[in-house]
């Protein structure tokens, strides 16, 4: 028979296992030292962030409280105003409704005045003192006035003989510097082309224009659409050209800031793409003042494609004018303004308007 495998019994010392009894005794006095500390780290962090949580809460609330004081105020001081203005106290009574929901008209019948605001608390009043005129409110972060085609070659008496274009520069002069005082937006709408704009010309606007063929058949201005004026004025309307420029007086009212949108056509509205159209839709605004030239084509048309989009509409009648003589004009589009697109103001309307209530 084989002999039987050694087997290695490992032999454990006294002196070993006493150590290894003091480890482990030592050992558990740690963890009943320790444990509890990690218990209290623990229960500590729970409360600093319980405090941090509480904390914020106040503060919170502290926060939302002085936002409710703040509307109590702004309500306070609209009751006052209210009480202290007979057109605001009109304000607050039942309305007629024209259109539906936030972009709906109020008319109140017993100061005559139209809302255009749409609930803002923001609104200026432009008075009306002539019979066939209605007062207005308007929201003055949302209107704009737009000064339509005063440049050299419609009003200068050097390009053109414009009596009623030339009447209609100092009425706007007032106008622009009030819509500034009551923080309406002022803004120039031109008509400058350049050779694209040419070659994209639609037939009965290049019609409008040719005096070489249609003049002499009583249609048509006196010179073409980029042909050459005389005495270094450049070429018609040309995009850069002296005639193409704001008529001087009205040039040196302008400011840096003002918006300047040009178009190729009697509209500036004619297209969503127009500099006009999105310059309206992304800055949010919904009234708009027309002044300008000529009323029955520029003014006109522009004003009709806004009514067609959804702006409300204001015409100042002393700061537009026509050259078309003898047919009325200006008389049917003042008309057709009032009655369907819109309203008619004059220049006295603005200056007498009022901030009412911010």
């Amino acid at each position: 028979m084989a002999p039987s495998a050694a087997i290695d019994i490992p032999i454990v010392h006294q002196d070993t296992q006493d150590q290894i009894e003091v480890d482990s005794s030592f050992n558990s006095v740690v963890d009943d030292v320790f444990s509890p500390l990690d218990s209290l780290s623990t229960s500590v962090s729970s409360i600093s962030i319980a405090d941090n949580y509480f904390e914020e809460q106040s503060r919170g609330a502290a926060d939302l409280r002085v936002k409710e004081l703040d509307l109590e105020l702004e309500a306070e001081k609209y009751l006052q105003a209210v009480e202290e203005d007979p057109l605001l106290a009109d304000c607050t009574q039942d309305a007629v409704t024209f259109g539906q929901g936030p972009d709906a008209w109020l008319y109140h019948p017993k100061s005559g005045v139209f809302d255009l605001t749409r609930r803002s608390n923001e609104k200026v009043h432009f008075p009306s003192h002539t019979d066939n005129m209605t007062g207005l409110l308007v929201d003055p972060n949302r209107t704009i006035l737009v000064i339509v085609d005063m440049q050299n070659f419609f009003i200068n008496p050097d390009c053109y003989p414009h009596k009623a274009g030339l009447g209609a520069v100092n009425p706007l002069l007032r106008v622009m510097e009030k819509c500034r005082n009551l923080g309406i937006e002022v803004s120039f709408l031109n008509w400058v082309i350049d050779e694209q704009d040419m070659i994209a010309m639609p037939p009965a606007v290049q019609r409008g224009w040719s005096s070489d063929r249609l003049l002499s058949h009583g249609v048509g201005w006196n010179v073409n659409l980029g042909s050459e004026l005389p005495n270094g004025q450049g070429r018609c309307l040309w995009k850069g050209s002296w005639n193409a420029e704001l008529y001087s007086p009205i040039k040196d009212a302008a400011r840096t800031d003002d918006a300047v949108f040009f178009k190729n056509r009697p509209s500036g509205m004619w297209s969503r793409d127009c500099d006009m159209a999105r310059y309206l839709s992304e800055n949010n605004l919904k009234t708009v003042m027309f002044a300008g030239v000529n009323t029955d084509q520029c003014v006109l048309g522009t004003l009709t494609d806004c009514y067609s989009k959804s702006y409300d509409c204001i015409m100042i009648r002393d700061c537009v004018g026509t050259a078309t003589t003898g047919l009325m004009a200006q008389e049917l589009v003042e008309y057709n303004v009032e009655r369907n697109y819109g309203f008619v103001l004059d220049s006295g309307c603005v200056l007498q308007a009022r901030v009412l209530c911010t």
